[in-house]
């Protein structure tokens, strides 16, 4: 995401970027590639943010410099619902890589789900879960179209629920129909391609249809977990159960974030005040961007209009946790 600042606050965004604390999770990563003995990427965004075209950007960046080829470990958490990008997140990962493992701590996102599910390994916490996926731009009622549909044909029979088509759509658009279609198809087509990717067609056609109605079902509550015995069982994923040094690791860099981004400063410029926080981290042991998000604040600290959020790479001053952080 990337809002543009108005001519009045020119200058802000680069008088920002560089100059902010961020801990170091330097030796989480030193823990992970000791135990796994391959490169760490973590992906980490605040439940609210976007998988967007300027997130896989920054994503690239960070990762261009490690060596193609070989296995990495992408750590996911956070972020919100579905995206097209996070195909392009799996196809370059594929490219890059001879192999990607997704270590997952918690509650995936849909969008984190799609990456995931393009990985050769998950390596699931035993409270990790993947999301249902669905259409973001479709309401809660438009999603459950098709289930409810469906639902009715079963109860009345096939014969009476068509004669009752016309009235059951009264006051719906052809049109909102036509794209309730299509965002399924959209949906579940992202899902197929993520997977293809390591799971072979010709040997486990009836495998990934399974996989495929499991995830991208028009009756499932998007706030169902997925959890680690689904992926193993109905879903037929590779899934890797860490051991505790593993896990631990895992969970406490679920933990490194989510402190983050609890986390706001004050910033004072050019007269006027502002409230920086943190929606983003992509990170290797050497590379790190941060997605900032800046808003106007009044002499109080009251929280105004959005300034702009921008992926940034920070200065190196590190934060102290669990308190507000003047910049």
């Amino acid at each position: 995401m990337s809002t543009l600042a108005p001519a009045d606050l020119t200058g802000l965004a680069e008088a920002v970027e560089g100059h902010f604390p961020v801990a170091n999770p330097g030796p989480l990563f030193a823990e992970a590639a000791q135990i796994r003995e391959r490169r760490l990427v973590a992906f980490a965004l605040a439940p609210h943010v976007a998988l967007d075209r300027a997130a896989v950007e920054a994503f690239v960046e960070v990762t261009r410099p490690l060596t193609a080829g070989a296995s990495v470990d992408v750590f996911l958490d956070g972020g919100a619902a579905l995206s097209l990008e996070g195909w392009r997140l799996v196809s370059f990962l594929h490219e890059q890589f001879d192999r990607y493992a997704a270590l997952l701590p918690f509650a995936s996102s849909p969008a984190m789900t799609l990456v995931a599910l393009g990985a050769n390994e998950l390596v699931m916490t035993d409270v990790a879960s993947l999301a249902p996926l669905a259409p973001p731009d479709l309401s809660p009622e438009a999603r459950a179209l098709p289930a409810d549909l469906e639902a009715a044909r079963r109860l009345m029979g096939q014969e009476q629920a068509q004669a009752l088509l016309p009235r059951l759509l009264q006051g719906i658009d052809v049109h909102h129909i036509g794209r309730i279609t299509r965002g399924w198809q959209v949906v579940r087509a992202l899902a197929r391609a993520a997977l293809e990717t390591h799971m072979p067609t010709e040997r486990g056609a009836e495998r990934l249809d399974a996989a495929l109605d499991a995830l991208c079902s028009e009756g499932l509550p998007p706030d169902l977990p997925l959890t680690r015995r689904d992926c193993e069982g109905r879903l037929g994923l590779p899934v890797v159960r860490p051991d505790d040094a593993l896990s631990s690791v895992v969970w406490r860099l679920h933990g490194h974030y989510r402190q983050h981004f609890a986390i706001e400063g004050d910033w004072r410029w050019n007269e006027r005040h502002f409230a920086i926080s943190y929606d983003g981290f992509i990170e290797t042991a050497s590379e790190r961007r941060v997605l900032l998000r800046v808003h106007r604040t009044d002499e109080r600290g009251r929280r105004g209009e959005l300034a702009f959020t921008r992926w940034v790479r920070p200065g190196g001053q590190e934060v102290v946790m669990d308190r507000e952080v003047a910049l």
